[in-house]
């Protein structure tokens, strides 16, 4: 049995918190997105750089019993259910929305294929809005942590290769052609894949060896802010293979923060957050563009507008997060466990 790095109830907590800046990450207002924009658009690319991914690594730091094949199955099904389902209607959903609002043309090939794919690009382009790869590549994330914690070292190692080499290539900017078709975002989910396992091995060896957590503190401050500079400075594209060891050193390095300040999680606050940190993701994209919508139409943009903007939008998805709660029967359709 994997022993588990991180108590779940105090994870809820931490969840809490990667949403708040998840939503922050989204608020146009606050976090600039270009650099033609503002240079506090670093503060959003530097966001960008862990706070989704810590989501990703939260599963490699449970513990998990042992499986076998019979058992990986039957909890694929589970993890299929439970988050396939939510991105079945939130497709929906987008699409619809994309076409009221004029954003694109019914492709009903590209959109079915991008559903399948999930790749953030795809859902994009064809179903109106980024977030939605979210679900498709965590649940392939889950289904190969549940086979690299209950298969042979060497297989966990040729995983590892496997990850290691997706994520080289994406790094140079090397084609995958038709690989890039594998459904549930294959190939993106590779290099959040290798930084779980990166995170979880660092964090256990950790324990034996008290240098490597204050190592991978250093390398989470150094690393930030290396990556602060190339971005001010726009190197990250003659830089790129630097620049994405930069960007994966980040989230391995904040796992063992996660680890190591998991009490921050007991906050009731937090812990309230996290527990509805599903339905905030999939509600709070389209909640703030309707706002900021409507509040453009009377206001500029400003700090105060985005500080308003941010606690209206965290405000109004919990309040549909806790009122379809309070239905079983939707909650059950819509979120099955």
């Amino acid at each position: 049995m994997n022993t588990s790095l991180l108590k779940r109830d105090l994870s809820v907590g931490w969840k809490g918190i990667l949403i708040l800046l998840i939503v922050l990450g989204h608020n146009s207002i606050l976090c600039k997105p270009s650099i033609e924009a503002d240079h506090f658009y670093i503060w959003r690319s530097w966001l960008y750089t862990f706070h989704v991914w810590a989501f990703f690594v939260l599963p490699f730091l449970y513990g998990c019993k042992e499986l076998n094949l019979v058992d990986i199955v039957k909890h694929a099904k589970r993890n299929i259910i439970k988050l396939l389902v939510p991105y079945l209607w939130i497709s929906v959903l987008c699409v619809f929305i994309m076409l009221i609002m004029g954003g694109g043309q019914f492709q009903l090939s590209k959109i079915v294929l991008s559903f399948l794919v999930g790749s953030q690009w795809m859902t994009s382009t064809y179903m109106g809005f980024h977030f939605l790869w979210f679900l498709p590549t965590m649940l392939m994330v889950i289904v190969v942590r549940d086979v690299y914690f209950n298969v042979s070292q060497s297989v966990k190692m040729l995983i590892v290769l496997i990850a290691f080499c997706f994520w080289l290539l994406e790094s140079l900017g090397i084609s995958l052609g038709y690989l890039n078709y594998i459904p549930l975002n294959f190939v993106g989910s590779m290099k959040y894949i290798l930084v779980g396992i990166c995170a979880r091995e660092l964090i256990e060896a950790s324990f034996h060896y008290k240098y490597i957590g204050k190592i991978m503190v250093s390398i989470f401050v150094l690393a930030s802010m290396v990556f602060g500079y190339l971005e001010y400075h726009e190197l990250n594209q003659i830089y790129s293979l630097f620049s994405q060891v930069i960007k994966i050193l980040i989230p391995i390095s904040f796992a063992y923060i996660i680890v190591s300040c998991q009490k921050w999680g007991r906050f009731h606050v937090l812990r309230f957050l996290g527990k509805y940190s599903l339905q905030i993701y999939l509600f709070h994209v389209i909640i703030y563009n309707v706002l900021l919508r409507v509040t453009l139409c009377f206001l500029n943009p400003s700090i105060l507008l985005g500080v308003s903007l941010l606690i209206l939008t965290i405000v109004f998805s919990l309040m549909v997060a806790i009122v379809i709660n309070h239905f079983p029967r939707i909650m059950n359709v819509l979120f099955p466990r």
